[in-house]
């Protein structure tokens, strides 16, 4: 545990530090910070808790942990000086750990915070404390970031040769890594280093190196695509036929079968036949033996050459029978591995499209971060194009963050969660309404039922139904309308409303990623249909669109009832 003498002097540092920022750079204090919202706030005063408690318990990895949190939180929110205080304190805690790896990710995020209030000197002396902590632990990735940071640092500074020298260590380390994307962005770092340095036959030697990589890499992922898609059409083309081939199998089996059944007939009227021919021997026997014993042997071969000649036949059949079942057999355990290798394939996507969703999060934050942070800082020295720019560029990252929103949504939801209970339709319907703005529309409701299902699936079905109905809509109120009828255990559900409705070609598309129908005046990414769609099949229903007497639309879909 801190002594109070330990403790006065960090409070003291901080209180220094703190006034020599707001000297040396105001605006840091007064237009870049955003302020924490009411839930962040919570998230803050939460963790300080936490960190106390487990300070006072001699938790200090997990007090060192919550003090992390809280500084991420102020960075996010570019109050660098707070964020810059608990980071120190973590620091602090980790030293009394002698934590290692802990102490090069807080040196790494202070000199990253030095970095973006231009105090390059700091910046590059945590960068140093990190790159040595990354050697000791021959961490090359951990070496290869360390320098790069350092290179950036000193390029800051002025001081060239040096960021080059960084940056030629860290190429070394990539070229045995043999990435070509990573060896790229060392070439061109080297590019701007030497350009800084007035160094122009090198700037231009490592830009076309830098093009060349990236060029190649470009060739590579479209050679590797097409690949992929020729591959899947042969191995396509491939199952075709062996499935062509099977049917011919069958179709010759049955048609041997005919034949055999054909030449049992003929067979059963043969020996028919020479029955009768041996009772009629067999009467006048006693008249000619000496003649009807030898008709009667030559009777007797010619029964056993036909019975011989019969068992040889079903012989043939029974083994042209095993080798086309077992042909059949091999055909559906090659086809039972087909499907289990596409349904793996699919499993695969699913689980990448929502870490690649979850994994953009990060980058579009610090885009906002950075566009306002060079909007506050040069709003002054921006003409009204450049405002104009800026703009734009605002509103596709806000545009960004819905679309990578909606595809964690959409990800969580083709995940199938079967976690389904007893579900009051009326209750969800309530919440919605107070949960979000739908104060401007008319919506009117039926009792509803009980159904069975996902709650929160439910829940995100009918939010993503009443935001089209509002959304696109031209009149004043939009109006929406819930009816519902049961048979034989399940619900179908009406959702009527007075938008701007759907073309009759579109009806049956609406419901596929990334369709928009509506003009760009209306905003939207295409998935909130989509979602729909999946949510209704993961409970065994169907869903369809329909317009109505009001130029609206409507959706309707079923649901198993809850009883």
């Amino acid at each position: 545990m801190e002594t109070t003498n330990t403790m006065l002097t960090r409070t003291f540092r901080n209180i220094f530090l703190t006034g020599v920022l707001f000297l040396l750079f105001p605006e840091l204090i007064t237009s870049q910070i955003q302020p924490l919202s009411r839930n962040d706030k919570a998230q803050v005063a939460a963790s300080l808790k936490e960190y106390e408690r487990n300070l006072e318990n001699q938790v200090i990895h997990e007090a060192a942990r919550h003090l992390n949190d809280i500084a991420y939180l102020y960075w996010e929110h570019n109050d660098y000086i707070n964020a810059i205080k608990y980071y120190e304190q973590s620091l602090l805690l980790n030293k009394e750990l002698n934590n290692e790896n802990g102490m090069a990710m807080i040196n790494n995020n202070l000199g990253m915070l030095y970095s973006d209030i231009e105090e390059f000197d700091k910046a590059l002396d945590y960068f140093e404390q990190t790159l040595a902590a990354r050697r000791a632990f021959k961490n090359k990735e951990g070496i290869v970031a360390a320098l790069k940071n350092m290179s950036v640092a000193t390029n800051n500074l002025a001081r060239y040769d040096e960021s080059i020298e960084l940056l030629n260590e860290a190429l070394a380390i990539e070229r045995e890594s043999m990435d070509i994307n990573r060896i790229a962005s060392c070439y061109l770092m080297l590019s701007e280093s030497y350009e800084k340095a007035g160094d122009i036959a090198n700037t231009k030697y490592y830009y076309d190196l830098y093009k060349t990589l990236f060029l190649k890499q470009h060739d590579l992922e479209l050679s590797d695509k097409q690949q992929l898609v020729n591959d899947y059409i042969e191995k396509s083309e491939n199952q075709e036929l062996q499935l062509q081939q099977l049917n011919e199998q069958l179709n010759s089996a049955q048609k041997a079968l005919n034949e055999f059944d054909a030449q049992q007939v003929l067979l059963s009227d043969s020996l028919s036949k020479k029955e009768m021919q041996v009772r009629l021997l067999e009467a006048v026997r006693e008249v000619e033996l000496l003649k009807n014993e030898y008709d009667l042997s030559k009777a007797t071969s010619f029964r056993n050459m036909i019975l011989l000649v019969s068992a040889s036949i079903l012989l043939i059949l029974f083994l042209l029978l095993i080798y086309f079942y077992f042909q059949l057999l091999a055909n559906r355990n090659e086809l039972k591995k087909s499907n289990n290798e596409l349904s793996l394939i699919n499993s695969i996507l699913k689980k990448y499209v929502y870490s690649a969703s979850h994994d953009l999060k990060q980058p579009i934050i610090n885009i906002k971060s950075f566009q306002s942070l060079f909007q506050n800082k040069y709003n002054h020295l921006i003409d009204n194009r450049g405002k104009k720019y800026l703009g734009i560029i605002e509103n596709n990252i806000k545009f960004m963050e819905r679309m990578l929103d909606d595809f964690l949504a959409y990800a969580n939801i083709i995940k199938k969660d079967n976690d389904k209970t007893t579900i009051d339709l009326n209750k969800v319907i309530d919440d919605i309404k107070k949960l979000h703005s739908f104060d401007q529309a008319n919506i009117r409701v039926s009792d509803l039922p009980q159904i069975y299902g996902n709650e929160s699936q439910i829940s995100r079905l009918f939010q993503n139904l009443f935001s089209n109905a509002v959304k696109f809509n031209d009149n004043k109120v939009p109006s929406i309308t819930i009816a519902h009828n049961i048979k034989n255990g399940i619900v179908e559900i009406r959702v009527s409303d007075n938008g701007i409705g759907i073309k009759e070609e579109h009806l049956t598309i609406v419901f596929e990623e990334f369709q928009r129908t509506t003009t760009e005046q209306y905003e939207g990414t295409g998935l909130g249909l989509a979602m729909c769609k999946e949510i209704v099949a993961n409970h065994g229903g169907q869903i369809r669109a329909e317009n109505n007497d009001v130029g609206g639309t409507d959706i309707v879909f079923q649901l198993q009832t809850g009883e």
